[in-house]
């Protein structure tokens, strides 16, 4: 059986027992037997049940968790392979086209990155930002090979008199895109500096909502247990989570007031919203670092190129232009760069393929198992001990509500009447022998109707005096 842990535990025998035995210091304190806690098995008593019933229900319930723990690895292997390819990325300043949030339903519906899986090139996925545009890795690839070529086969002639002007152009040129630089990289400073500003203001929400939605999870399990908190806590005029006073606030006339569980939806909505708008951020200032490392990185070049240019035009003419080796030893640098972070990001992303198409078959085999819901034959026999219930109901002719009335809860496998859990002290003891439910033999049953403790007698004869001193 699965634990809270995530492991899997046997289901002990003490478990199956508390079906069967009534411990007798506390065992009669309602209709629910007391199941034992210590090893920490979900749901003992749901378990318990479907294993003495048969239900198929259980092994579902089984397979599900362990395709649900298979779900929880993928995505850890998943988030780690990405985080490296993000890395990588990084320090060439690049970046990694978007993909879709493991476990949303885009994810398993659409391809990775939204490319045949069997063509996926490492090159196509990884962008560069080039100027003022992003271009993928392969174009930056063949751009600087262009380029590398057309210098290795460029001719250039001395240096004298009016051939100077082509550098001196060139030296123009440079110096405008060095100046061009530095305001998208103050434009681009400011803009990460906003997006800390508010990411930061959006955490400390986030912070503030988190607490607010586990005072809300501590009111309904107090609700649940029949407090009164938050009603009082209203009457007051006092906020039901933080205890402060709401009077001077702006109130709509005639507005409805949210109760306990509307409420909590309304603080787990926003915290889902703020916690897209935080990632969101996060993505646009790793997109702003890419930028500003590719910028940074090219201006480097070219204060580079127009130390070299400098040094042509003020010294005497050598056979080779020291500018255009500087540019060419650099361009050759950036490729090989371009080429490592390439090869290295190929085998990532196979690796991620296979993760997704892993993910995507332990998902089909998820929703294949349907939404735990019985099957025919399990119905069949849920039913049997539904009415098997009522009879015994009727046979010891308790009257606090209609035996009719009285239902199983399927989930929780609790008696219950209508849609409330059947909460009244009626102690009843039943063994089950096969298909059929008998009243226990030598024990009675006791319900309190209407304030007045009514006992009828055991099926084969007549009630224990210790019995009835559990009233």
């Amino acid at each position: 059986m699965p634990t809270y842990g995530g492991k899997e535990v046997p289901l002990y025998l003490q478990v199956l027992a508390a079906l069967f035995f009534v411990e007798q210091k506390q065992g009669w304190s309602g209709i629910v037997p007391r199941m034992p806690t210590q090893y920490q098995i979900r749901e003992p008593l749901r378990r318990a049940i479907e294993f003495y019933l048969k239900l198929d229900v259980m092994e579902r319930a089984r397979k599900r968790a362990e395709l649900q723990q298979g779900l929880s690895v993928l995505r850890t292997e998943y988030a780690e392979l990405r985080g490296a390819l993000d890395s990588a990325a990084h320090l060439a300043n690049a970046r990694v086209t978007a993909t879709n949030e493991f476990g949303t339903s885009a994810f398993y519906r659409n391809p990775l990155f939204g490319i045949d899986p069997d063509s996926i090139d490492a090159g196509e996925v990884l962008t560069l930002y080039q100027q003022t545009d992003w271009e993928t890795l392969n174009e930056g690839v063949q751009r600087l090979q262009l380029s590398i070529r057309s210098l290795a086969e460029a001719q250039r002639a001395p240096i004298i008199g009016p051939d100077g002007e082509v550098l001196n152009g060139e030296l123009r040129q440079d110096r405008g895109r060095l100046r061009e630089i530095t305001t998208e990289l103050q434009a681009l400073d400011d803009a990460a500096n906003m997006l800390d500003m508010q990411r930061g203001t959006l955490e400390r929400r986030l912070r503030l909502l988190k607490q607010e939605q586990r005072r809300y999870k501590d009111i309904r399990s107090l609700e649940s247990l029949g407090a009164e908190f938050s009603q009082h806590a209203i009457a007051h005029h006092d906020c039901p989570t933080c205890q402060q006073s709401l009077d001077g606030t702006e109130i709509m006339s005639g507005a409805p007031i949210l109760s306990t569980t509307e409420s909590s939806a309304l603080v787990d909505q926003q915290v889902q919203t703020i916690t897209t708008v935080i990632d969101d951020a996060e993505r646009s200032t790793r997109t702003n670092e890419a930028a500003c490392g590719s910028l940074e990185r090219e201006a480097g070049e070219i204060r580079s190129r127009i130390r070299a240019i400098q040094a042509d035009l003020e010294g005497e003419a050598p056979g080779v232009s020291v500018a255009q080796l500087q540019k060419r030893i650099l361009e050759e640098a950036r490729l090989q760069e371009l080429l490592r972070l390439r090869d290295n990001a190929q085998g990532t992303i196979n690796e991620l393929i296979d993760t997704h198409k892993r993910a995507i078959q332990v998902k089909a085999q998820l929703d294949d198992l349907g939404d735990g819901e019985f099957t025919a034959k399990d119905t069949r026999k849920f039913n049997t001990w539904q009415q098997h219930l009522r009879r015994l109901l009727a046979s010891y002719q308790f009257t606090v509500f209609a035996p009719t009335e009285v239902g199983i809860d399927s989930q929780t496998m609790r008696p219950v009447h209508g849609q409330s859990d059947l909460v009244l002290q009626l102690y009843i003891v039943i063994f089950m022998s096969g298909t059929r439910l008998v009243a226990g033999n030598g024990w009675c049953v006791i319900a309190a109707d209407g304030g007045v403790a009514s006992r009828t007698s055991r099926v084969g004869g007549p009630c224990r005096a210790g019995a009835g001193r559990r009233r």
